[in-house]
């Protein structure tokens, strides 16, 4: 592919995992009269890929912190939620899904060992580099992946949180 083919492949990645985003203003207030995670993940999500889909040259710092507060609003709502084991199943799902759609295929891992695999993973995944316009990094293999079983599936966990689905005591 040309650079310019390239760059505009790259700028529709990014924008479609940023419109991805917008279900989580479904389950934030005024909404869900006090919910707050939603328009975090939100803002956080539309940030980072849209700062990535034009090439802003700190999108990979941008992207750790995306990443390092979705990983704490999981952890946050699966110690509050009412729906367990359910709840944490399905994040251990999302997060060995993000896991294999990672930016390095596990076919050019080889036949190393689950150490050198594992620190492959979290220096491609993690690795900040000094301009991403030069790195042209994916965030994920597959953008249908990213957007259906990461983001719809968190958002899914967080409307059941924040609404109170399958509770059946109330």
């Amino acid at each position: 592919m040309r650079a310019d083919a390239v760059r505009r492949h790259a700028w529709r990645r990014e924008m479609a995992m940023a419109l991805g985003m917008l279900p989580f203003a479904l389950v934030s207030a005024p909404l869900v009269p006090g919910a707050w995670i939603g328009w975090v993940v939100l803002a956080n999500g539309v940030v980072t890929h849209v700062a990535c889909a034009f090439e802003w040259r700190y999108c990979d710092y941008l992207r750790v912190v995306d990443t390092s507060v979705n990983v704490a609003l999981c952890l946050l709502v699966n110690a509050l939620t009412h729906w367990q084991p359910k709840s944490l199943l399905f994040t251990l799902l999302v997060a060995m899904v993000w896991a294999i759609n990672s930016p390095q295929p596990l076919a050019e891992l080889g036949n190393s060992t689950r150490t050198t695999i594992l620190k492959n993973w979290l220096v491609s995944t993690l690795t900040l580099t000094r301009d991403a316009r030069k790195a042209r990094r994916k965030q994920a293999r597959s953008i249908g992946v990213h957007i259906l079983l990461i983001q719809w599936m968190l958002c899914f966990l967080l409307a059941v949180y924040e609404l109170r689905l399958f509770r059946y005591d109330a």
